[in-house]
């Protein structure tokens, strides 16, 4: 049995994560993640971070910084930008500006929220700003109004010029390094964000602020080990300052939780979870948002764990409060819904997931119209749900009207559209209509290189998926071809011990039974299993799927040499 991969593909990232969940057919279904702590971008739930604070209207929005268009004129010309610098660089730098890219296509995607926390975002920073106590504070003081105007190049050259004549002070240096950091950051040129974040904590070592931040772009760069290591001292130190509760605490918990989970180590990302749940609940109480933020990200990763029950457990109580907090018809219920569907498909009860989906759907509709990434993302999971159902028409339906959606917001060389176009692929290939699936399957892999350059999970994914297409019309050389760039791609993004790896492994596993290299088959086989038990424990579903696979092939094996 051939285990087609399961794509982690993110979209939407405002104030919400969506997190891809794929089916062993290999269709996308976007899974919501929320993060309170995590400063990335994400759609509708404002996150406690230090320095970032919500924003209740747009009253507020426009006594600061640029306006909506021209934020939205900043993120296209930085596109071009790093577009152009993508051709003319290789390796670290390289993935470094494809991270950059998803970012800022991300922002995109959900360009009023993504707007609003920038604003929020220069409040607050200004707010603390104005607080600082300098020995030149007409340097700052001028800083402060060139971010209030949203001259950030300005207030940027005021930073450095502080720093340079405040060299002996290490105080306002740090302080300086750190502002300049954010503002890099807001800019998405994560390079400058990660030095001047560096330089701010090694000359300020007791504020958890800076390291946490640090740990922050570390994580959003994907180097999750460095990230874990600043969490580690910013919980040590909140610990120590504040006691078991407290926001900040809290925060320290879900910001590892988040890494190592990122690392596929769920275990002590459930660990640290529970943790932050028990102390915001004292903190906060029961119908509380940040609550619902933990209960959702503790339901996720029993997801990933395919502890689908308990997943659905969780994703019940956030619905609950939810419900409470916003009412019927708003976008973070619909999220609710949507991850209930994804929860009970997943067990297998389809039928009921539509409902869910379909609620999601419809919420969704009312809230922004046709024409929207999260209406898309929605049509794209009930077009995985109908087709599980063997529904092949109705899940071909959804796909078309989801790439139409997207085709309109994104054009034609987007990650979106490259999904879509991968999803569609997989729906002609589960209907026996391979060259037909080839196509599509082809259309998403030369997007994505196009994006993202050859050494990406995406990439990957979509190698896996031609590689299968290939192995249904009996080409197991080229379907080995994929196979075995998709593993030289993984191995390189995440090392040996990942489900990523695991599954090239035994889908190169399936391809070398196909071809009765039973021998090779079963090596494979054992490396796919041997790391799948130590992510998963002996009695998930992807470890009985690997330990099936690798049973038949030695059965063949025997059955061959008698």
């Amino acid at each position: 049995m051939l285990e087609e991969l399961k794509i982690l593909f993110i979209v939407n990232k405002n104030e919400i994560f969506v997190i891809l969940f794929v089916t062993f057919l290999g269709v996308i279904g976007f899974l919501i993640r929320r993060y309170f702590f995590k400063n990335k971008e994400t759609p509708r739930i404002s996150k406690v971070n230090k320095g970032v604070i919500a924003i209740g209207g747009s009253n507020t929005i426009n006594n600061y910084g640029i306006t909506l268009e021209e934020y939205k004129q900043g993120l296209e010309r930085r596109e071009q930008e790093v577009r152009k610098e993508l051709n003319h660089t290789h390796d670290e730098e390289k993935q470094q500006l494809q991270i950059a890219l998803t970012e800022i296509q991300a922002k995109q995607d959900n360009l009023q929220q993504s707007y609003e926390k920038h604003i929020a975002k220069q409040q607050q920073l200004i707010t603390e700003l104005e607080k600082f106590q300098s020995d030149n504070p007409q340097l700052f003081s001028e800083a402060i109004n060139a971010l209030k105007q949203g001259k950030n190049n300005i207030a940027d050259d005021l930073f450095a010029q502080i720093a340079q004549d405040n060299e002996d002070t290490i105080k306002i240096v740090a302080e300086a390094s750190f502002q300049r950091a954010n503002i890099a950051e807001d800019e998405v040129r994560y390079a400058d964000a990660l030095k001047y974040y560096q330089k701010a904590h090694h000359l300020a070592l007791e504020n958890t602020l800076y390291l946490t931040q640090l740990g922050l772009i570390y994580d959003t760069l994907s180097k999750h080990n460095e990230a874990i290591r600043c969490y580690e001292l910013a919980l040590e130190s909140d610990l120590k300052t504040y006691g078991e509760d407290h926001p900040d605490v809290a925060r320290d918990r879900n910001n590892l939780s988040s890494a190592w989970q990122e690392l596929g180590e769920y275990d002590k990302a459930i660990t640290y979870l529970e943790l932050a749940l028990k102390s915001s609940l004292r903190t906060y109480g029961e119908n509380h948002s940040i609550v619902a933020i933990c209960l959702n990200n503790l339901g996720t990763v029993w997801q990933e764990l395919g502890e689908y029950d308990k997943a659905i457990t969780y994703f019940e109580l956030v619905l609950e409060s939810d419900l409470k907090t916003y009412g019927e018809n708003h976008p973070t219920v619909a999220a609710c819904h949507n991850n209930l569907g994804l929860a009970w498909k997943a067990l297998g009860k389809h039928n009921k997931a539509i409902k869910y989906l379909e609620l999601a759907l419809k919420s969704d509709l009312k809230t922004y119209g046709e024409d929207h990434p999260t209406v898309a993302t929605y049509r794209n999971n009930l077009g995985g749900a109908w087709q599980e159902l063997g529904e092949y028409g109705k899940a071909i339906a959804y796909f078309e009207l989801a790439l139409e959606n997207d085709l309109k917001i994104y054009g034609e060389d987007h990650p979106t559209v490259a999904t879509c176009h991968n999803n569609l692929g997989l729906a002609w290939k589960a209907l026996g209509k391979h060259n037909k699936a080839i196509k599509y399957l082809e259309l998403a892999l030369k997007s994505a290189l196009k994006t993202y350059g050859k050494n990406h999970p995406t990439v990957a994914t979509y190698r896996n998926n031609l590689g299968g297409a290939w192995q249904k019309l009996g080409e197991y050389g080229k379907a080995i071809a994929y196979f075995e760039l998709a593993l030289e791609n993984d191995l390189k993004i995440y090392g040996e011990n990942h489900p990523s790896v695991a599954r090239d492994r035994s889908n190169l596993g399936s391809a070398c039974y196909s071809l009765g290299k039973y021998e090779k088959a079963i090596g494979y086989f054992e490396l796919a299993l041997k790391s799948a038990l130590k992510t998963y424990g002996k009695d998930h579903p992807t470890v009985v799927t690997y330990r099936n696979n690798l049973a038949r092939a030695k059965k063949a094996l025997a059955n061959k040499t008698k």
